[in-house]
């Protein structure tokens, strides 16, 4: 798996200096049905998608405004690295043991009474599903570090690998919404994650995918959602334009509340009706020293070119101007110290079925277990003039109805008294990976 990321990291950096003609010709290169220079991604055929200014985009849909290309890659590779930099691990969610096999059962003594051995036997290994899963660069570090799980991916769009992976990774093309459901059995996965989809689904979408989450998941197993609030705090002239008017483009012409991140636990809780339901939010800075805030910036300027058609929809400045508008709002970020928040939610399915006691639960105990509690409501009052790292525990009536900080021992995820001192303990011993992607990012 080193061989592949190694690989895959060569890749993001020369794209970065590619010229017009080379770029045109990647692009002509897949229309024609060719896989990507890498040969390890199904390619989307022609009458898939389409080509918009020199981008490959899916086709007849309203919701998936973003390209599926080789330059839309590398940046979710990019995407990558980011978070995990930052949230310092792939997951959150209390999985380790489970996923690499070290829960032992404990055979018990055979009484004097009796003559038999209990022998546990045919239990499956762990399964974890990855929905939405793009280019797959999750499944695959994940389904390295634990070869003893198996690992499934599925995505609308075959962008992710297909011949050279870990024995341990399924892939699917597959649409989540799709009225016969995922083609997987109830009660089937041990863990379930989902990652950066906030421009994608409505909010009736995202109850029949959480519906579908309960459906899939082993009673005891874990979900996890992580994702960005796509909204940059700290806003300088330009970057406000922009901004102001983008929360109600998505949601009038694309159907997408870009504002979901926030109510991620909601969605937990409510229609999944999860248990021991956890929520910690950080802030990704813009104006980091070094690589890594150079790696930021080229990520953010990255992801404004992917989403150049939605914001071309603003009519915040000439179609013409677009290059010199993401530049004064990469010049503003670092100015006026911009940042994003970055959420992440996960929670445990209960043990046996909580659906009829969800209904005689009263509206007001489960607003006070989400976003407009006082507590969070202070943290979300903040996030809008400070960068802030914050670890809650969100409770229903299937533990205390109740919303506190919690202290897990780690400074990455506890609240601090100087925001900014937390964010600057980060050290590059502490993640994996990291470094060999900067350095392919900066050659």
């Amino acid at each position: 798996m080193g061989n592949v990321h190694t690989h895959y990291v060569k890749r993001h950096s020369k794209s970065r200096h590619r010229t017009d003609k080379e770029y045109n010709q990647a692009n002509s290169n897949t229309i024609s049905g060719s896989n990507t220079p890498s040969n390890n991604s199904t390619s989307i055929e022609s009458g898939e998608s389409i080509i918009i200014a020199g981008r490959r985009y899916p086709k007849n849909t309203i919701k998936h405004m973003l390209p599926v290309d080789e330059l839309e890659q590398d940046r979710l590779l990019q995407m990558h690295f980011i978070y995990k930099y930052f949230s310092n691990c792939n997951f959150s969610s209390p999985v380790r043991d489970l996923l690499s096999g070290s829960m032992k059962f404990q055979q018990p003594k055979r009484n004097s009474m009796e003559s038999i051995n209990l022998v546990i036997e045919n239990i499956p290994p762990p399964r974890v599903l990855d929905l939405a899963c793009g280019i797959g660069t999750w499944i695959l570090e994940m389904a390295t570090e634990f070869p003893n799980a198996i690992f499934y991916g599925v995505d609308i769009f075959p962008i992710f690998p297909t011949t050279v992976k870990p024995a341990n990774t399924f892939f699917l093309k597959h649409d989540i919404l799709d009225k016969s459901g995922l083609p997987y059995p109830e009660s089937y996965f041990d863990y379930i994650f989902m990652r950066h989809v906030y421009s994608r689904y409505s909010e009736d979408d995202w109850e029949i995918i959480m519906k579908e989450i309960k459906r899939l998941l082993k009673p005891g197993g874990y979900v996890e959602l992580r994702d960005m609030d796509p909204v940059i705090k700290n806003q300088g002239s330009n970057t406000h334009k922009l901004w102001a008017k983008y929360p109600k483009i998505m949601k009038e012409k694309h159907h997408v509340n870009i504002f979901w991140t926030r109510y991620m636990i909601k969605y937990l809780d409510e229609v999944g009706c999860m248990a021991d339901l956890h929520r910690q939010i950080r802030s990704f800075k813009l104006d980091l020293p070094g690589s890594v805030g150079d790696m930021m910036r080229s990520y953010l300027k990255a992801t404004l070119e992917s989403y150049r058609l939605v914001i071309t929809e603003l009519q915040v400045f000439k179609n013409d101007e677009f290059d010199q508008y993401v530049d004064s709002v990469i010049a503003e970020a670092v100015k006026h110290h911009s940042f994003f928040n970055y959420y992440c939610c996960w929670g445990r399915k209960s043990l046996f079925d909580t659906s009829q006691t969800e209904n005689s639960r009263s509206i007001q105990s489960r607003a006070h277990s989400y976003v407009s509690s006082d507590t969070t409501d202070n943290y979300m009052r903040q996030s809008l003039n400070e960068p802030f790292i914050v670890s809650e525990i969100h409770s229903s009536e299937r533990a205390a109805s109740s919303v506190t900080l919690e202290d897990t021992g780690n400074d990455m995820f506890s609240k601090q008294s100087d925001p900014n001192k937390a964010l600057n303990t980060i050290k590059g011993d502490r993640v994996s990976d990291i470094n060999l992607f900067i350095e392919g990012f900066e050659d």
